[in-house]
Formats: C-alpha cells, sequence, structure tokens
C-alpha cells in the first residue's frame, strides 16, 4: 500500500490549511505571539516527525520554531516542508504506512510507530493547532483563517 493514495487529499489539506493560517497571521500588523508560537509549534512537529520517519531522530530545533516571526515562517513553509513532504512521498519504501520505524524522542525515550499512525498523529495535532491560532487571531482582531476541509475542497484547493 501506498501513503500516497489514502493520505494524498489529507495531506494537500494539511499544508493549504497551514498556509491559510499563516496568511491570516500575516494580515495583522502585530500577530500575537502565542499565535506564532502555535503556529511555529505545528510546523515544527511535522519538520520533528518528517526527520524522525526518515532518520530516526529527534531533530531538538523546537525553540527555532517556536520562535519564529512569521516571515521565518512563511519560508518555511514555502521552501523547507513542501520539499520535506515531496521527498518522504517520492519514496514508496519511507512512505509505506505499513512500515515501522523506531525514532529517539527530545526525552531520550525510543519509541516504535508505523508511518500510518505516524501521519495521523501529525494531521490531527495541526487541526488542533491551527484552532488555536484562529481563536488567538480573532481574540487580537484579526480575522482567523478558514481552515476547514471542505472549505479547500469547495474552493478547489483540492484535486478529486
Amino acid at each position: 500500500m501506498d501513503i500516497r493514495l489514502p493520505f494524498r487529499r489529507l495531506l494537500a489539506h494539511d499544508r493549504w490549511a497551514n498556509g491559510q493560517a499563516l496568511a491570516s497571521l500575516e494580515a495583522m500588523p502585530e500577530p500575537p505571539r502565542k499565535a506564532l508560537g502555535l503556529m511555529g509549534h505545528l510546523m515544527g512537529a511535522e519538520a520533528t516527525w518528517l526527520e524522525r520517519m526518515t532518520a530516526g531522530r529527534d531533530p531538538g530545533d523546537w525553540e527555532v520554531w517556536e520562535n519564529a516571526d512569521a516571515a521565518w515562517l512563511r519560508t518555511a513553509w514555502r521552501e523547507d516542508l513542501g520539499a520535506r513532504w515531496a521527498a518522504f512521498l517520492a519514496n514508496p519504501d519511507l512512505c509505506n504506512p505499513a512500515r515501522a520505524f523506531t525514532y529517539v524522542n527530545y526525552l531520550g525515550e525510543t519509541h516504535k510507530v508505523r508511518v500510518e499512525d505516524a501521519v495521523t498523529q501529525l494531521m490531527l495535532h495541526s487541526a488542533y493547532h491551527r484552532g488555536q491560532v484562529a481563536s488567538a487571531v480573532r481574540a487580537a482582531g484579526g480575522t482567523p483563517a478558514v481552515t476547514d476541509f471542505m472549505q479547500a475542497v469547495r474552493g478547489g484547493a483540492l484535486d478529486g
């Protein structure tokens, strides 16, 4: 089985939704630090899990992500995360949903997990934190992004 098939649209939605959430932050004269930190957290989690799924280690760079400004996050979204996902998905052995991999987390604990479970964790984790970003944007007087899956479908952001 190829993870690109069952998760293709979910990963495309995640990428689109993260871009929308970033745009809501960029539209504000001074985005709330809390919202930037949450956005960095969810994007850093994606980078971390990609590192775990490919190299079996935790990169340990959470502070870089969580303390970034909107411009840095946009560049990482555009140039770094997209390329990492593309490389991961281009390798059928790496992205096999049934493949189990072992990694060491930031606490030094060793865990074994399947790719399918790691990707599911990421999609749910990102959706949860995008909701928190939207709440922080609204509380600061901004307009939160609409990042629902069906919004992406209706808007033509996802194929099929």
